[in-house]
């Protein structure tokens, strides 16, 4: 009779089994993307078929959630051991292709103690990686290895707290649309790619090394938004006609701020704007009260959008529609 029952339960069970490893491809993909990924992971183990949709998720999240349960009550050692082995295990139980890698670091984590991140990046440039998210908010700067300039496939990257030491004679990523750096250090002459549309830098230095993104006038670039990094070469604005957003916030002690471009002579270079985001650095050569319209030869047929940061001081007219006719 015990014999019986106990041959029930697992009858019961295995059925149970079954009925899971039996749903449709796309109801396995939805599960997978509402479970925690150390927990999604897991479900390789439950069949051929779970493996097969687990090495089919295309989208690897390690956030603060991940860090969260990872670090929780256990020494700086140990957290390092735990992450490092179970960001390895994922990657290594994943065969299939990766599209997305988002790694979101918080400030407690001993970033600098794991060996492990350089193969990281080398695992993921091997899985055509599209979009690449690094976010370190730790102290200490991540030295981004040369496997990241392997990533010919990437559309977007997102980089904070990074150093980029770019190989020599490195023509760019092929496909890169959008790149978006926070407090990263640019050490040598780079290009982000010819097909580059959107670049945001903050707080970054060694900017002046993009100068080759910048040199044909046939470059792709629709926005261009610098906060508070260092050494903008103003030369770079001959080739922006085909600029339509221009964010501009320089750094105190900049020199770009002392040798700022002329605004007139800045704008004439970007026909197609319709957003500018700029500091008081560029009305020097107004005087106050003075009008816009008064001043630029330029006429914005196009913008839309203008905000001044940090213009204490000054009244500024805006000016007759003849300069900014669709200006909000």
């Amino acid at each position: 009779m015990a014999d019986d029952a106990k041959r029930r339960r697992l009858d019961s069970g295995s059925e149970a089994v079954d009925r899971f490893s039996n749903l449709p491809v796309n109801i396995k993909d939805l599960v997978l993307e509402r479970l925690p990924l150390h927990d999604a992971a897991r479900t390789a183990l439950l069949s051929k078929s779970w493996r097969n949709v687990w090495e089919m998720l295309p989208v690897l999240v390690f956030d603060n959630i991940f860090f969260s349960r990872m670090v929780s009550g256990i020494d700086e050692q140990a957290q390092v051991s735990n992450v490092s082995r179970t960001i390895s295990n994922i990657l290594f139980l994943h065969d299939g292709p990766v599209s997305r890698f988002h790694l979101s670091v918080p400030s407690n984590f001993p970033l600098h103690k794991c060996l492990d991140v350089d193969l990281w990046i080398k695992r993921i440039s091997k899985s055509g990686i599209r979009i690449l998210e690094l976010i370190n908010k730790t102290r200490v700067p991540y030295t981004m290895p040369s496997y990241l300039f392997s990533c010919l496939e990437l559309t977007h990257l997102t980089l904070d707290n990074c150093i980029l030491n770019p190989p020599r004679r490195f023509g760019g990523f092929r496909n890169l649309i959008k790149v978006k750096l926070s407090s990263v250090k640019i050490t040598g002459d780079m290009s982000f790619g010819s097909r580059l549309e959107t670049m945001i830098l903050i707080l970054c230095t060694g900017i002046k090394h993009l100068g080759c993104q910048f040199n044909s006038k046939n470059n792709l670039i629709r926005e261009v938004n610098i906060i508070k990094s260092e050494e903008i070469d103003w030369q770079w604005f001959k080739t922006t006609e085909k600029l339509h957003y221009l964010g501009l916030i320089l750094s105190e002690s900049s020199n770009s701020r002392k040798n700022v471009n002329d605004l007139d002579k800045l704008l004439g270079k970007m026909p197609n704007i319709y957003g500018l985001h700029l500091d008081n650095s560029f009305l020097r050569f107004l005087e106050p009260c003075a009008s816009l319209s008064n001043r630029l030869t330029t006429t914005l047929v196009n913008l839309n959008t203008l905000k001044l940061f940090c213009v204490g001081g000054w009244r500024l007219g805006l000016g007759s529609d003849s300069v900014c006719p669709v200006l909000d």
